[in-house]
């Protein structure tokens, strides 16, 4: 068992989207996400937990990789929204650097409930140390976002919506400038991610990069919509600025 869990040969993956395995980390998640929210008392101590736990899980990441066939470069690289936001997360949270905390919370929200509902399915048969952390990253980020909006009440301005439109912009087109010089796929800016292609969504590969741009765009819109709607902004406790 703990060779299979460590395995560093790929080989064929046991879990499927929206399989048995997949609804039950999905469930999971959402309702740790939930219980965080709901049983908040002990705040922020709770998320530096959860956030230490992460980012020892990040370390022990890259250690897998340091001895698997997989390149560290072409695919483990912080070009994801979600692996970055792990470590604006933590800024914010330890060194009270609220644009990072902002910007990570954003990003979050529905990256995190998005890689839960269309996880990356890796090749080794389940369970496996990358599918577990891959399930932990998602619901961590999903989790403390959620917290830092309904608990919190960190809110989103419209400042806020477009700094985090532009910074995303900025990201995802760096992401895309290291995908072409590299022959990667991070953030899917080159390609339809296997995540989705498993569910029959394609996008063709001219117009990633734009799609990618404007498909987080309106997810921000509406999330900045939405907090609005249920009147989650708390400008006194977090500044724009």
């Amino acid at each position: 068992m703990f060779e299979q869990f460590f395995s560093i040969v790929p080989t064929e993956s046991t879990i499927r989207t929206f399989g048995a395995t997949h609804l039950l980390f999905l469930s999971l998640g959402l309702l740790i996400a939930y219980f965080v929210v709901k049983h908040n008392k002990k705040g922020t101590k709770l998320i530096k937990f959860f956030t230490i736990i992460m980012l020892l899980m990040n370390i022990g990441y890259y250690v897998w990789h340091y001895f698997s066939p997989l390149s560290v470069i072409k695919i483990a690289l912080p070009l994801y929204t979600c692996r970055l936001s792990v470590y604006l997360l933590a800024i914010g949270i330890f060194f009270n650097y609220k644009p990072a905390l902002k910007l990570g919370v954003y990003w979050s929200f529905f990256g995190g409930f998005c890689g839960l509902l269309f996880p990356s399915i890796f090749d080794y048969p389940f369970p496996h140390f990358l599918q577990i952390i891959n399930f932990y990253l998602h619901t961590y980020i999903f989790a403390v976002a959620s917290y830092y909006l309904f608990v919190e009440k960190i809110g989103m301005t419209k400042k806020d919506t477009k700094f985090c439109c532009i910074c995303t912009a900025i990201f995802l087109t760096i992401a895309h400038v290291t995908n072409l010089m590299i022959n990667s796929n991070y953030s899917a800016t080159m390609r339809t991610p296997g995540a989705l292609l498993k569910v029959g969504i394609t996008i063709p590969s001219g117009i990633c990069l734009i799609s990618v741009i404007v498909g987080y765009s309106l997810a921000i819109i509406v999330q900045h919509k939405l907090i609005e709607k249920l009147e989650l902004n708390k400008e006194a406790c977090y500044d724009s600025n």
